[in-house]
């Protein structure tokens, strides 16, 4: 069995480019009827799959879904969907080889440890001269060794760009090698794939000269594509008014003459085998860039007509599963690409989000999808501007939405710029109540990334913006909320303590506590919980009524929160069967609401319970994915927490917890992450095994209030 799919950005911006709709089509091609809603999830599960049964998978031009380079993240993947695929596979690769092509250097933690032994990285040249010269011979290209090796050299010894030039002068000049160097190579040296174009400008000249203007138009077809062109998108564009420079003598042509100009054009290297009109990236983005400085009418002419076509696949004006979405995130693209930005937008809102339920993201957690269909707004990326073209309302939602997306999947470092264009749009627009809201994530933001200090101005930001909404209950709670939470994280209890407060006063006002209990409530409940010295403190949290209608929520995030808190509050009471039910509950529906900004937190709640079961072999492996999700998303929140769980764990299995404890302190002091300091504290009583370092850690917790911390560790031994 052979998979094969490529990534490459097509030209367009790296960070619109995901691994989920390649994902979602290879699980339903494979027979898979429940599938994930989670991008790691689809990935873990298509390893195991693949694993099953002796396959090749060739994955071309990952690095659009890696990070850079540079810095401390590069080569880490980006996409939750190829980390969970990749992680898989090197932790049971089974019966499946993976081959994985990338500019940039593969560097996950989850392949590191398999560094050498299931996993081998190249770095892989271009082809040698001799093996370049071979080339040109078998595609029929004459003459000299030394002629021959200059082509090569003239050609940068690129594979596909030799396969062209030598189909070419085959073609065309009867196998003569000097008529390569005839060809000019385009200018911009920078410009990917430079040699191979500058071949597919001269078969695009040479079909002009010779009249085989049908061939001509078979290949500018493929540029309007991002992804093989199925058979009856094709025969929509066939059937269709023909559009003047694209379809004028395929709308005529019989079915023979196309499958003649098809084989044509495989034999030049210009098309893929297969049912599906499939190209090289190169070949697609050249040929449809050239359309449209050639042809613009007829490119926007072209994408109009598949805006339309995707549109009318689903069968219902607002389809309930990820597979009837799919054609309408295409129909975004091709929208965008034909200039009819309105009507993408409120496509985008009215059948992908379904408008204020959010359906395509709260429901089936398609965060990178929808990542990938708004893309097609933001053309120099998600830290410019949207296209001007729109009203300033929607660009500014637009721009809020990328930010909470980039969130959603954990590219913190990401989502800030887009996070602050759009707090500054509603600024501007005195739009006090998106403000509010733009603020609450941009501190959920840094507070992640462990940026207290600007998570703390954020949030005073959002409370000031919040004030100035008229009816303004939903955002100021919110607001106080966020607020409450960075003091907790910073140690500011007093200070939490009135913000908290105050957030609960307000909530008492909303008609339904239920559908107005927002994230922000769940994270003052787990502020009670620590708070809590005695039973009934802790059993009174879960009489608020949104404990007792958790299965009537189509929220998952909220669903996933109202079961951490029982969890949690359950394991606090030493009803640990109970509480390791709810926890795992909570991990899949976090899964399926697709929120990995929200994962590692319970992960690691559940992994703490695991621990104090006993259970060290699961606590470990929730521990671990939380810490590869947290690393990889610069979580240093979520990093030091973990590091705190590790070092008890390895005290547990009697091995050396200093260095854990090093780096957890380290990441401490920086963030002035004191909530933890009585935790790092117990750490370092347990590596010294003094009873005096335990008292302070105790009287730690007493200081800030933590009663309830202080119980779950009061019978901890050194």
């Amino acid at each position: 069995r052979f998979i094969g799919h490529s990534f490459y950005s097509q030209g367009s911006k790296e960070q619109i480019t995901s691994a989920a709709g390649f994902l979602q089509q290879v699980l339903q091609d494979l027979g898979v009827n429940d599938i994930p809603l989670g991008d790691y999830e689809k990935g873990q599960l298509l390893a195991q799959i693949l694993g099953e049964k002796a396959t090749v998978l060739v994955l071309d031009g990952v690095e659009p879904l890696q990070h850079g380079p540079q810095g401390k993240l590069g080569g880490m993947f980006k996409d939750q969907g190829l980390a969970g695929l990749l992680v898989e596979l090197a932790r049971e690769p089974g019966q499946c080889r993976c081959l994985v092509s990338s500019r940039v250097h593969l560097a996950d933690n989850g392949l590191r440890a398999k560094a050498g032994r299931l996993i081998q990285q190249f770095d892989l040249n271009h082809l040698s001269p001799m093996a370049s010269v071979e080339l040109l011979r078998s595609r029929g290209v004459n003459g000299r060794y030394l002629d021959l090796e200059q082509t090569a050299a003239h050609y940068d010894y690129h594979a596909l760009a030799l396969v062209l030039v030598g189909e070419y002068l085959h073609t065309f000049h009867y196998g003569r090698v000097e008529r390569a160097l005839e060809i000019p190579l385009i200018a911009d040296k920078t410009k990917a794939g430079r040699h191979a174009m500058s071949v597919m400008k001269a078969y695009d000249l040479a079909l002009k000269k010779e009249g085989e203007e049908l061939d001509r138009e078979m290949v500018r077809m493929l540029g309007l594509f991002d992804r093989p062109a199925e058979p009856a998108v094709m025969a929509a564009l066939k059937n269709a008014v023909p559009i003047h420079g694209l379809t004028t003598l395929y709308s005529k042509a019989t079915p023979m003459e196309v499958e003649e100009s098809l084989a044509r054009l495989r034999q030049w290297g210009l098309l893929n085998t297969g049912l599906d009109l499939d190209a090289h990236p190169l070949v697609r983005e050249w040929f449809g860039e050239a359309l449209q400085r050639g042809a613009p009418a007829a490119f926007r002419q072209a994408h109009v007509l598949l805006f339309r076509y995707y549109q009318k696949i689903p069968k219902t004006k607002q389809p309930y599963t990820l597979e009837e979405l799919e054609p309408l995130y295409r129909a975004v693209r091709h929208g965008c690409l034909a200039e009819k930005y309105h009507e993408c937008y409120l496509l985008y809102q009215d059948r992908i989000q379904q408008r204020n339920r959010y359906y395509s993201t709260r429901v089936l957690g398609a965060y990178s999808s929808d990542l990938s269909a708004i893309g097609s707004f933001f053309p120099d990326g998600f830290e410019r501007y949207p296209v001007a073209r729109l009203p300033v309302t929607a660009r500014s939602v637009l721009v809020a939405t990328a930010s909470f997306l980039l969130m959603s999947i954990g590219r913190l470092n990401e989502a800030i710029e887009p996070q602050k264009v759009s707090m500054r749009m509603d600024e501007k627009a005195s739009d006090w109540a998106n403000a509010s809201r733009s603020a609450q994530n941009l501190t959920n933001i840094f507070l992640l990334l462990g940026r207290l200090s600007e998570a703390w101005e954020a949030a005073r930001q959002g409370v000031g913006f919040a004030l100035k909404v008229d009816n303004r209950l939903i955002e100021e709670k919110d607001s106080h909320a966020s607020l409450g939470r960075v003091a907790h994280m910073q140690g500011r209890i007093e200070d939490a303590k009135s913000a908290f407060q105050q957030a609960k006063n307000l909530e008492s006002l909303c008609n339904n506590v239920g559908e107005y209990y927002s994230i922000q409530g769940f994270i003052n409940d787990i502020f009670l919980i620590e708070q809590a010295g005695t039973i009934k403190e802790r059993t009174e949290i879960l009489d608020n009524e949104i404990y007792h209608k958790v299965s009537l929520y189509d929220n998952r995030q909220k669903t996933a929160f109202c079961q951490l808190i029982t969890g949690i509050v359950m394991a606090s009471l030493d009803d640990v069967r109970e509480a390791l039910s709810d926890l795992r509950l909570a991990v899949m529906n976090i899964r399926l609401a697709g929120t990995n900004n929200y994962l590692p937190m319970i992960l690691l709640s559940h992994a703490q319970v695991l621990h104090r079961h006993g259970d060290l072999v699961q606590a470990k492996k929730q521990l671990n994915e939380a810490q590869e999700i947290a690393e990889r998303g610069e979580m240093r929140l979520y990093l030091a927490d973990g590091l705190l769980l590790a070092g008890q764990i390895a005290l547990d299995e009697g091995r050396e917890a200093k260095e854990d404890y090093q780096k957890a302190e380290q990441l401490i002091n920086d963030m002035g992450y004191e909530r933890r300091r009585g935790e790092l504290m117990l750490l370092k009583a347990r590596i010294q095994k003094s009873q005096k370092l335990l008292e302070e850690a105790f009287d730690q917790f007493r200081k800030l209030g933590q009663l309830g911390l202080l119980d779950w560790y009061k019978n901890t031994q050194v």
